[in-house]
């Protein structure tokens, strides 16, 4: 085997790697917002070791939001599956390491919120910034595997009804994405050494056109 060769596949076998870290760092960031959502709109209080914050809102939204998290529960546990639970073995470094990406968008929605935002306000855009790391991540490791397009998908039609075309949380959650997406994704090449060329957003066309 050539160096050439040899190092190519080494790099091959690091860049798998990190993008099974990454998606793997992502359903840990999942899990505790899907969490903050179930219990939250209980009312809140103390499960287990985690205390949660109640979340009003209103019953459609309550029972929609509690019908998806079931859905994302399905799509989540088929890609652990894949991946392999003991995969998520590697050590407590890995868990502050999602739980200090949960911190970072958090405190970014916080800060873009509009004075007086309540908790429901903060989940709305919570979970739309957990979902684009997902949506990001695949772009990026151009994953096609069906489990994981179904979560992303799945979290994805959660996200977009809590925060529609119209919704006032549009600009905060935007601003709070572009502040954090390049610490959610470990300052990536987002080219893929020019392999991808960002278009337009969906939003950013649907504003133009209506401000046209």
């Amino acid at each position: 085997m050539s160096k050439g060769t040899k190092a190519r596949r080494n790099e091959e076998r690091r860049r798998q790697a990190v993008r099974r870290m990454r998606l793997q760092t992502f359903i840990a960031l999942l899990i505790p917002i899907m969490e903050a959502w179930e219990f939250g709109l209980k009312g809140g209080g103390q499960h287990g070791s985690m205390t949660f914050k109640a979340v009003e809102t209103d019953a459609n939204t309550k029972r929609y939001v509690t019908m998806m998290n079931g859905k994302i529960k399905k799509a989540r546990d088929a890609v652990v599956r894949v991946l392999g639970i003991e995969s998520f073995d590697v050590g407590m470094s890995f868990y502050r390491t999602a739980d200090e990406k949960l911190q970072v968008i958090s405190n970014a929605a916080i800060k873009h919120l509009p004075e007086g935002a309540g908790r429901e306000e903060q989940m709305r855009v919570i979970t739309y910034l957990i979902y684009t790391a997902f949506y990001d991540l695949r772009i990026l490791t151009d994953d096609t595997r069906p489990e994981v397009l179904k979560l992303v998908s799945t979290l994805g039609t959660l996200a977009n009804h809590l925060i529609d075309r119209d919704s006032p949380l549009v600009h905060p959650m935007s601003y709070a994405y572009h502040e954090t997406k390049d610490i959610m994704q470990e300052y990536p090449d987002w080219s893929r050494g020019g392999e991808i060329e960002w278009g337009e957003s969906a939003q950013d066309k649907y504003e133009r056109e209506k401000a046209a």
